[in-house]
């Protein structure tokens, strides 16, 4: 039965004139929605589509890719899902994941508001320390990292890129605990340590 039938059969025992224009409108405007849902749901997905982009990718280890498709299966991901979320955090931390590449033949991925802490036993790291840098700075393989108690989380969210694959990293109280564990990747130990309000 269609959207005709149907209105026909709701308002065939009617009499009033109004009340008729009444259902009949009420009719139109609930079957013009539900087609309007369905173009909208239809717009939504060909926008997401668009967005995403078909590739075919050469070389890759037979053995590897069998392994990693099983992987990623069991975690109900699909492998554009998968491989996409790779991209992205190999180009967070493409100096760890690529060591032996030369950032002078790889000029075009240098970022110059960025630079790189590495390879240190302690460093202590103070506001003036972080203001002086004026550059979001990456923090890597330190023993142990210490933020000084007149860190604010501006700061720390401004001019700290990220931390990763550290002993100890040590931070003031004063930081909201999400922040410091979203910068914070691969170290065997966070301490927050409490600071006063009289410090601050």
């Amino acid at each position: 039965m269609d959207i005709r039938d149907r209105i026909r059969s709701r308002i065939r025992d009617t009499v009033d004139a109004d009340e008729i224009r009444e259902k009949v409108e009420d009719a139109v405007k609930a079957a013009k929605n539900a087609v309007d849902k369905d173009e909208i749901e239809a717009e939504i997905e060909d926008a997401v589509r668009a967005s995403l982009k078909n590739v075919t990718i050469r070389g890759v280890d037979e053995r590897t890719y069998d392994e990693f498709s099983k992987t990623i299966r069991l975690a109900s991901l699909s492998m554009g899902e998968a491989v996409t979320k790779m991209m992205q955090d190999v180009m967070k931390d493409f100096d760890d994941v690529f060591p032996e590449l030369s950032a002078k033949n790889l000029k075009f991925l240098v970022k110059k508001d960025r630079i790189k802490v590495s390879s240190y036993g302690t460093i202590s790291i103070s506001r003036k320390d972080l203001v002086d840098a004026d550059k979001r700075v990456r923090f890597r393989h330190i023993d142990e990292l210490v933020f000084e108690d007149d860190v604010t989380s501006d700061l720390f969210s401004t001019y700290v890129d990220s931390i990763s694959h550290c002993e100890t990293v040590r931070v003031p109280s004063v930081l909201p605990k999400l922040l410091i564990y979203s910068k914070i990747s691969h170290a065997n130990n966070i301490e927050i340590y409490e600071v006063s309000d009289e410090e601050q």
